[in-house]
């Protein structure tokens, strides 16, 4: 199955540009790295928060 894609872009002018490509069943997958860059935060951050939300869950 093919894979859905997150691009991320920087402008000089300081503005962000994020473009989706859903895969076939229209899901999209980011790793920890991307959340953090969406969110300008550390990638240690995004992994707290997704264990928090594992622990609610589950």
């Amino acid at each position: 199955m093919d894979e859905g894609k997150v691009i991320i872009g920087a402008k000089d002018s300081g503005s962000v540009r994020i473009a989706l490509r859903p895969a076939e069943d229209d899901s999209i997958w980011m790793n920890v790295q991307e959340i953090a860059d969406i969110f300008d935060v550390c990638g240690a951050s995004v992994e707290r928060q997704i264990k928090k939300i594992r622990n609610c869950l589950f």
